[in-house]
């Protein structure tokens, strides 16, 4: 069972199914879960390229750290784009990063989430089917 506070590696059909970005997996912080759903915010690689993007407006730097994430490289969380997983998707343990995040960078994050007006946030909705059988692949 996926809680607040774990980290994912999953393959998402993001911006769609045939995009080489779906193709691979990325990480995906779980900020929240209810009922048979779970909120999560995508983490990529930082390159200073992506504060470029006009699209990027809500962010923060991570910096890897034994105690605190499992990043490997300074990663960027994006906090314009909440992934949610419909319908009890259900990811297995080897779908789940050793450690998840400290809950000061919980904190950080929820906080940060917080202050960003709901029409500034896009709600990208999967179901369990769809996510489930394309991390089958």
């Amino acid at each position: 069972m996926i809680k607040k506070r774990d980290v994912l590696k999953v393959k998402v059909p993001f911006p769609d199914i045939d995009s080489g970005l779906a193709k691979k997996s990325h990480m995906y912080i779980c900020v929240d879960e209810k009922y048979q759903d779970i909120y999560t915010v995508k983490c990529q690689t930082f390159k200073n390229e992506l504060l470029k993007n006009p699209g990027i407006k809500h962010y923060k730097i991570v910096r890897p750290s034994l105690t605190d994430n499992p990043f490997q490289r300074p990663t960027l969380l994006e906090f314009n784009k909440i992934f949610q997983f419909i319908n009890g998707v259900n990811f297995g343990n080897n779908l789940k990063t050793q450690i998840g995040i400290s809950r000061q960078l919980y904190s950080d994050i929820y906080s940060e989430l917080s202050v960003i007006p709901n029409q500034k946030i896009n709600l990208i909705c999967y179901d369990r089917k769809d996510i489930q059988d394309f991390n089958k692949q």
